[in-house]
């Protein structure tokens, strides 16, 4: 008896010290970003995929440039804080932009446990694209001063979907 008592507080203690040493380490290797960060990734292990569209490098050259052109173009003339803030400028150029309402077919807020998000599903655009396009227009928003980002605010394609959300690690919302 006082030999199985032994065995299972060993086994108790080699787990209670897995799930320690677990805790300890970083879920996600790699560059941790974090505040005024607006990240863009393609997924795990992506290639480059060739060019982006010109209409796409167009809006990245205006959101570096002149980004409350780039606001205005999108009819965008307000926006928010952290996730909250994204959901209301994407909402408002894609609803109010011709152009935009025809690359995506909407904007909806998704959960995954306690995590939140945004689902971008595209429509005459590609997602890789799309991703690229939504990254030009909340930098292009950040610098205008109608997005702030406490946090690391990640775009992300995730199948054929576009995910927005906050996480200081690339491609971390899992598919």
């Amino acid at each position: 008896m006082a030999k199985t008592d032994f065995i299972v507080n060993f086994i108790r203690k080699v787990i209670s010290e897995e799930k320690e040493k677990d805790s300890s380490e970083p879920k996600h290797k790699g560059k941790k970003y974090g505040k005024n960060d607006i990240i863009v990734g393609y997924g795990p292990g992506k290639g480059s995929g060739g060019r982006f569209l010109g209409s796409v490098n167009e809006a990245g050259a205006l959101a570096k440039d002149a980004p409350r052109e780039l606001m205005k173009n999108l009819s965008v003339t307000s926006g928010g804080s952290g996730l909250t803030g994204v959901e209301k400028i994407l909402k408002v150029a894609i609803s109010k932009t011709d152009a935009m309402n025809q690359a995506f077919n909407g904007v909806s807020k998704i959960s995954k446990g306690e995590r939140s998000a945004i689902s971008i599903t595209p429509g005459q655009i590609n997602a890789r694209n799309g991703a690229n396009l939504l990254h030009h227009v909340l930098i292009g928003a950040q610098g205008a001063g109608m997005l702030r980002t406490p946090e690391a605010v990640q775009i992300q394609v995730a199948g054929s979907k576009i995910i927005v959300h906050v996480s200081p690690y690339k491609n971390s919302w899992v598919n």
